[in-house]
């Protein structure tokens, strides 16, 4: 159910972009979220993503690279509470050891940029479920230009 609503939001604004691009509406965009446990294997992440939510909508979350390319675990109504707690694991014996993008967050920005999305790790793991450490950026996505 969590990921037909996801995808459900992502084909609605995809087909709204357009139109309110030229009516002067939301402003969509995307973000790739990558996590980076440095020479330690990314077994698991939970992230927080915080974000004004009168400036910003989050419209979906999908996933990202392997082993973490399915649709990562959020609470839906997150999406517009104005902070969303995400999670993933992978049981691959051999996860990543560098930068991983671990999910793309969708968003429409009800005002011109003035709006801020924040993001931390709350925690990472590695194989067996130590805890390591690990740093998070977002990059901006750009459809047809790659990473």
């Amino acid at each position: 159910m969590r990921r037909r609503r996801s995808t459900l939001c992502l084909v609605v604004a995809a087909l709204l972009t357009g139109a309110t691009a030229r009516a002067g509406g939301p402003r969509f965009r995307a973000l790739d979220v990558v996590v980076d446990a440095g020479t330690r294997p990314l077994a698991a992440y939970q992230i927080e993503l915080t974000y004004d939510r009168k400036a910003i909508s989050l419209v979906g979350l999908e996933g990202g690279d392997p082993p973490f390319a399915e649709a990562p675990y959020y609470d839906p109504r997150g999406l517009t509470a104005g902070r969303v707690v995400v999670a993933s694991f992978t049981l691959d014996r051999s996860p990543p050891r560098s930068a991983v993008r671990v999910a793309r967050v969708h968003l429409a920005e009800r005002t011109d940029g003035a709006g801020e999305i924040t993001a931390r790790v709350t925690v990472a793991g590695t194989v067996g479920g130590a805890r390591i450490p690990a740093s998070l950026r977002l990059i901006p996505y750009e459809e047809g230009g790659g990473r």
